[in-house]
């Protein structure tokens, strides 16, 4: 019997297979702090959605120009950064498939503490970044993909 099949077996009202493999590693454990904490990823997926949303289709030019818009971004990131350090050490570690370094650096990867507000960082952070940290925190929401 492997571990999460003796897990379930265990506390068959407590756990569930996301992806409805038993022999599979993504068992998630549905205790009320793992609740709170899941609603608190599904808040940061719903802000990661906005913020592709609003800077869909945007030029560089355009982005780079649009001061109102940079701040609204930063304190969308700002929230998640927050939100990503406010939960707990034990909800992260049975999900480590996530990049929660990146996660919880992402306001801080495009304001540093000494030299500012940087544009091109917060591009960068957008389009290449941010569709993969929001896939992580997907898969907490959802279950495995069996994505490694």
């Amino acid at each position: 019997m492997s571990q999460s099949e003796e897990i379930a077996a265990d506390n068959p009202e407590d756990s569930v297979f996301p992806c409805g493999d038993p022999t599979c590693p993504c068992i998630v454990s549905y205790s009320p702090e793992d609740l709170a904490s899941r609603e608190s990823v599904s808040e940061m997926v719903v802000i990661c959605d906005d913020i592709l949303t609003i800077s869909f289709g945007l030029t560089y030019g355009n982005f780079i120009k649009n001061n109102s818009l940079h701040s609204d971004l930063i304190l969308k990131l700002k929230t998640i950064q927050e939100a990503s350090l406010a939960l707990p050490i034990d909800f992260k570690d049975k999900n480590l498939k996530t990049d929660w370094d990146s996660i919880q650096t992402v306001y801080t990867q495009v304001v540093h503490p000494d030299l500012g507000f940087n544009p091109e960082a917060l591009w960068d952070l957008i389009r290449l970044d941010l569709p993969f940290l929001r896939q992580c925190l997907d898969i907490i929401i959802n279950g495995c993909t069996h994505v490694y």
